[in-house]
């Protein structure tokens, strides 16, 4: 029953239903301690800013298993976050220990500064999304399909989504959301939150879900302002979104193992293959987002025809800390 409750917890979470989500994750707890379980309570917490609550139970499983390592990534995600210094110290540490070294880790150890900055024990500051307004600001300066616009004046109408709606994923919501990430300021976590209303709100679909969560996880890389490994990057946020939709995450691995290393070939191929489909959009997306170095340097971000993916991209990198030329 245990493993029942923590699967009801993560689709919950997956769809917004985030109370349902946390009383399932504790029940689950309740029925067997197992470490997944823990992970999935401490996944569910965050959402709802209990982060010493969180923090506890991470420490807690830390260890050089698997599930271990997770819990220590998740912790060092979080206290990164919530602008807790000694823990994020303390996880970094332990993972340099565990041997689970990466450049993400490496990534948020370079970040440390950020942290201090700030202060110890501050948070970034909560950040919200409002439905409506976004909504607005979409019918009025955005290009957009039939049926997104459709979608967009209900929001704006009723204030809700609808709930008869449920379309396949679509592009245009993707660089617009781009647009606003800077103003989460090192969110990775509760921002999920506010993704999921979004693309339930917009579209409905499971494929649109997966598409701002590995918006998310590009943003969280572009900010860290770290190397960037494709290989770590899917063993990250495929489990993921493999939880939000199977047939969109096997696609999206199996698409990419086919794609060719040279940037002059994909930037070609991103230039001539537009309009898109949501999965292939995605896909460009994520491989371009290896050259992220080298376009800081050069004028190539020019040569994507497609003015979608072209934005998008230029909205992530806007997020580091060194500047872009436009």
């Amino acid at each position: 029953r245990a493993e029942v409750f923590n699967e009801h917890s993560i689709i919950c979470r997956n769809v917004g239903l985030y109370e349902k989500s946390l009383d399932s994750a504790q029940r689950a707890v309740e029925l067997d301690e197992g470490e997944p379980y823990k992970i999935t309570l401490a996944r569910s917490l965050l959402i709802f800013d209990e982060y010493e609550r969180a923090s506890s139970i991470l420490r807690e499983i830390s260890s050089t298993t698997e599930v271990g390592i997770l819990a220590l990534k998740l912790l060092m995600r979080a206290s990164f976050e919530f602008g807790d210094i000694e823990t994020l110290a303390w996880s970094l540490d332990l993972l340099k220990r565990y041997n689970a070294w990466s450049p993400k880790v490496q990534a948020f150890e370079n970040s440390l500064e950020k942290v201090v900055s700030r202060g110890s024990g501050e948070p970034f500051e909560t950040f919200s999304i409002d439905l409506i307004e976004i909504a607005s600001d979409m019918l009025e300066n955005e290009e957009l399909e039939g049926s997104t616009i459709d979608n967009l004046r209900y929001i704006v109408e009723t204030g809700g989504f609808n709930p008869t709606t449920l379309n396949e994923g679509k592009i245009d919501i993707i660089p617009y959301i781009s647009s606003i990430l800077s103003e989460m300021k090192g969110q990775f976590l509760r921002i999920e939150k506010e993704l999921n209303r979004i693309a339930i709100a917009f579209h409905g679909s499971s494929e649109t879900l997966a598409s701002l969560r590995i918006l998310l996880r590009l943003y969280e890389y572009f900010y860290l302002d770290g190397d960037f490994e494709i290989e770590e990057f899917l063993d990250e946020v495929i489990p993921e979104i493999g939880d939000l939709n199977w047939y969109f995450a096997r696609n999206v691995v199996r698409k990419i193992e086919n794609m060719g290393s040279e940037m002059e070939s994909i930037l070609d191929d991103a230039s001539h293959d537009h309009p898109k489909k949501l999965l292939d959009f995605v896909i460009d997306l994520i491989v371009l987002s290896t050259f992220k170095s080298k376009f800081k340097s050069i004028e190539q971000l020019n040569d994507i025809e497609d003015p979608k993916l072209r934005r998008t991209l230029q909205n992530l990198l806007s997020v580091s800390d060194e500047n872009i030329q436009r």
